[in-house]
């Protein structure tokens, strides 16, 4: 990249990727292992089955021979141990720093069918999709066992109410963990590596269930690698129960190596290379500010020139779009593969990242209007524009904005002077000595972990505006 494509050479990011290199090599190492030992555990339990009805049949020539029989088998085993799962890596720093390039550069050159790539809220989101549909159909398969159990009782001639009783506390009703496990290890079954882009903990729904899903799937053999803008310990942090996340903490510190990206060049303010890009022209300006007459008549004159160039140019409008979960958006206008919002309609509304990856489907260009500036007070709102960008960064599509300011000051810290609210789901409660609940810590509103996050995420948005 260096030499062929004009990079930059980087200290911080060479460091980075030798030590990938070392990961490539164990897991390369760890697959082979893998496969060997997994060939012998299955003719060993096929050998063992055959050494066993042969005994009982009593084809052996004796109890010695059944005996010299187990002896080798547990030789052979013994010659092929369990391989261990090799650590992954967790890679931390600033915005714009070349995280996410060292890691595609491993994962592109990484030779094995099972591995994958997915920005962590899109695997996240996945994973509260998946659990719910696992618990749908554990619950048809609950109804139907339910249904037998009652024909069986009311089949019998002398059945009774006790005898339904008793055939309904057989059923296996499995709770959200059985849920998780089985979701875990249907993943540690598609990919032996996964690879995580911006890896971040902001939604309590999140934080609660990851010990036990990442835990379930390292133990299954799969070997992570992530980005994040954020070291581990800093993780959720003064996320509401966050002493249930802190497990996870621990083994991702024992799961994985931790490289900060900017320890080679500390001395120094890192460098966001998005902010280098080549300036462009007024005519090649997807991006304009502030709002005026004369920048919402760019514009428009923008999204018509992207309409004329679509197949269809016909421009239609509340074009409504089924998205996860069984919801749906309406898109204000539409034309082929090029749509246009106000700010309002995606970030203003009940509208979460599932909605926005079904855009990213259906659209190669997205115009978003009357962007506001944004800060910390109005974090929800915000909190779903960085989303938007985020997936539509990923997704590589194409985005035109109107918006108030420029993207590296859209985003700004909430007012110093400003009275800070506090929530209530942030209050702590404790016992005295005489058991009554007390007060002992207020959490700002401010402080929670998915605001507190948006400081990080909104450098991340700003560098990418500046880039797409």
């Amino acid at each position: 990249m260096v030499d062929k494509h004009g990079f930059q050479r980087d200290a911080g990011q060479e460091r980075v990727i030798r030590a990938l290199g070392k990961v490539a090599d164990r897991i390369e190492t760890f697959e082979i292992g893998r496969e060997e030992y997994l060939q012998v555990s299955v003719e060993s339990r096929i050998k063992e089955r055959i050494a066993v009805l042969q005994e009982e049949s009593g084809t052996t020539d004796g109890p010695q021979l059944a005996l010299e029989t187990r002896a080798k088998l547990e030789q052979e085993k013994a010659a092929v141990p369990r391989p261990r799962v090799p650590k992954g890596m967790y890679i931390w720093g600033s915005v714009g720093t070349g995280k996410s390039v060292c890691m595609d550069v491993f994962f592109n050159a990484l030779p094995i069918e099972k591995k994958r790539r997915v920005h962590f809220h899109d695997f996240m989101s996945e994973i509260h999709e998946r659990v719910h549909t696992w618990k749908e159909m554990r619950e048809a398969a609950r109804k139907q066992q339910l249904q037998n159990s009652e024909r069986e009782v009311l089949r019998k001639e002398n059945g009774s109410l006790r005898d339904l009783a008793q055939n309904l506390g057989k059923l296996d009703l499995s709770p959200e963990s059985d849920a998780l496990l089985n979701v875990a290890t249907d993943i540690s079954r598609e990919a032996t590596v996964l690879c995580f882009d911006e890896f971040q903990v902001s939604d309590i729904a999140d934080a609660v269930i990851m010990t036990k899903l990442f835990n379930t799937m390292w133990q299954c053999g799969t070997v992570v690698v992530a980005t994040s803008n954020r070291p581990p310990d800093d993780l959720y942090e003064n996320g509401l129960n966050r002493r249930d996340f802190l497990p996870f903490i621990d083994s991702l510190w024992n799961r994985c190596s931790v490289l900060d990206l900017g320890v080679a060049s500390s001395d120094s303010v890192p460098t966001d290379y998005r902010m280098l890009a080549t300036s462009v022209s007024d005519e090649e300006a997807l991006f304009y500010h502030p709002i005026n007459a004369d920048t919402e008549k760019r514009f428009t004159n923008t999204f018509r020139t992207l309409c004329a160039l679509e197949s269809s140019a016909e421009v239609l409008h509340s074009v409504v779009i089924n998205t996860k979960f069984g919801r749906s958006l309406s898109v204000p206008m539409v034309c082929g593969k090029v749509c246009q919002f106000d700010y309002s309609d995606l970030c203003r509304s009940d509208i979460g990242a599932g909605d926005f990856a079904t855009l990213a489907t259906h659209f190669h260009t997205i115009c978003i209007k009357n962007i506001p500036v944004m800060s910390t007070k109005a974090h929800n709102e915000a909190r779903r524009f960085i989303t938007l960008i985020d997936q539509l960064y990923e997704s590589k599509l194409r985005i035109v904005c109107l918006a108030e300011t420029a993207p590296n000051v859209l985003f700004q810290r909430e007012d110093e002077g400003e009275e800070k609210s506090t929530l209530g789901g942030g209050i702590e409660w404790g016992k005295s000595e005489k058991g009554a609940h007390k007060l002992v810590h207020k959490v700002n509103e401010s402080e929670l972990a998915s605001v507190k996050e948006l400081e990080f995420a909104f450098q991340r948005a700003s560098s990418r505006l500046v880039e797409m």
